[in-house]
């Protein structure tokens, strides 16, 4: 069939410079039709994914199918009505195929690997690979039950999809700065995320529940308002919710009672006072720091418990500005076997419940952390009998204000920073009813000197305090030791 003019001068006009010595010799019609592209290069070993002669491609809609090789998929699909369709089959022995340096774009892809297959399949990209077709016709899918026999590796690239789907999948990032960018969410199922890969979801984020393993680098980011259908817990490494510099409000919202869990950091990204957190009466736990940059004006999160847990060595920084309504409970770890250990960076400002589970710790500093009750819980595996409670005497020493009940019994004080005078260190008020019989059962000093002196633990009339709490400067110590006999009247706690 003879070329029309007009079909020339758009394939002139539209084919990119020196293309057509790459590709060969296009059908007459082939920016108006999409093609699909069989990668047929080979089963093993390296190939360039922008060699004309490792495809075959087919174009079936016109009466009689085009076949041929010579033809490159991604590069001149993007103007194609339906696009270009890309199937890579299986390997019998480790195989790569790297994307070209300039950026590819397909309207369908697939990548198997099945039981059958030997070796290793690898896409690597040499540049920023997107589907722009419709979705779910991104597909990486491995059946061989071995993630480590499909490789993604973004090589400091993005890949992008719309609704990608990846079953028994590595991603990898052999250069920093490499993404998987979904326009609105992608399902991820017994996979690895290795460290330095990020995935960014932007509506739904699918997955079979705890099947995928985030390793210690990699990060979730939920950049628009997405619904978390994951079938159970992601347990993503960590999680930013919303993105540094963009207007968009991140937010993540829990369906169905999947709980979900992060295993290190959490930051939340807060260009809008919109609610970012909708936890729809589950829990969210986070194993290390905790950073909200909303304003103390912006939403409450709603309807659940976010649980601080992991039993981290060090204490972990939690910073929130916002009020939390009283649909928002927060727990200090779970057992003596998954402890919290939380020291506030800010004040926090709670209408809702707080926990504290025997064996687990939080560092007051000197903020002031209001609570519409606090309850001190039992440890589920029996071990712990106490809580520690630390407090900051450089400054204003942190006060736990309990607009409600208080439930307490043994406590251990961690004491620092350091006074020179006599005062009553206040550790709870309460409005409601004390619940337990609160009893210091050690003190930590970590002061210039060692040493801390007190009257009595006193737990009435809506406080519980230590009167006449005395920290003596290395000056001091000598008058100490003439009014020696004074002294030993009172209580005393050395390091």
């Amino acid at each position: 069939m003879a070329r029309s003019r007009a079909a020339s001068k758009c394939a002139r006009v539209l084919l990119p410079v020196g293309l057509a010595l790459l590709t060969g010799t296009l059908p007459a019609h082939a920016l108006v039709n999409p093609v699909t592209f069989n990668f047929s290069g080979g089963t093993a070993g390296n190939y360039d994914w922008y060699d004309g002669s490792n495809w075959t491609y087919t174009d079936s809609t016109v009466p009689t199918p085009l076949t041929g090789t010579g033809v490159i998929p991604g590069q001149i699909g993007q103007y194609y009505p339906a696009g270009d369709k890309v199937i890579i089959g299986e390997t019998t022995g480790d195989r790569t195929i790297t994307t070209p340096t300039v950026t590819s774009n397909v309207f369908e892809f697939t990548m198997t690997q099945t039981p059958t297959s030997s070796g290793v399949n690898t896409l690597k990209l040499g540049g920023n690979l997107y589907q722009y077709g419709y979705p779910w016709t991104f597909t990486v899918n491995n059946t061989t039950g071995d993630a480590s026999k499909m490789v993604i590796d973004l090589n400091g690239y993005t890949l992008g999809a719309y609704i990608g789907t990846y079953d028994y999948v590595t991603f990898k990032n052999s250069v920093p700065g490499g993404s998987i960018v979904d326009s609105y969410g992608p399902g991820i199922y017994h996979s690895i995320i290795e460290s330095g890969v990020t995935i960014k979801a932007s509506g739904w984020m699918w997955s079979g529940g705890n099947t995928n393993n985030w390793m210690p680098g990699s990060r979730l980011v939920l950049t628009n308002s997405v619904m978390m259908y994951t079938y159970g817990d992601q347990q993503a490494y960590q999680m930013d919710i919303g993105e540094s510099g963009n207007p968009t409000q991140g937010a993540m919202s829990l369906v169905n009672n999947w709980a979900q869990s992060v295993k290190s950091d959490v930051v939340i990204y807060a260009p809008t006072s919109g609610n970012p957190l909708s936890l729809g009466n589950s829990t969210f736990s986070v194993g290390g720091n905790f950073t909200d940059y909303g304003a103390d004006s912006a939403d409450s999160y709603t309807d659940g418990t976010i649980i601080f847990n992991g039993s981290p060595a060090t204490a972990r920084n939690i910073s929130i500005d916002r009020h939390l309504n009283s649909t928002v409970d927060i727990r200090v770890g779970n057992s003596s076997a998954d402890k919290g250990n939380i020291k506030l960076a800010q004040n926090l400002d709670m209408a809702g419940d707080f926990y504290v589970t025997n064996g687990s710790a939080i560092d007051l500093g000197d903020p002031m952390l209001t609570v519409g009750s606090f309850t001190q819980l039992a440890d589920p595996l029996a071990t712990a009998t106490s809580i520690d409670i630390g407090i900051d005497l450089t400054g204003v020493p942190g006060t736990v204000q309990v607009n409600g009940d208080l439930t307490l019994n043994d406590f251990t004080l961690h004491i620092y920073g350091h006074t020179d005078l006599t005062q009553d260190l206040v550790i709870f008020t309460y409005t409601g009813s004390l619940i337990g019989t609160p009893n210091l059962v050690g003190i930590d000093v970590d002061t210039s000197t060692g040493r801390l002196y007190y009257d009595a633990l006193v737990a009435s009339g809506g406080q519980v305090k230590l009167t006449n709490l005395f920290i003596p400067e290395p000056a001091s110590l000598a008058l100490l030791a003439a009014g020696g006999l004074l002294m030993l009247r009172r209580h005393r706690s050395e390091r």
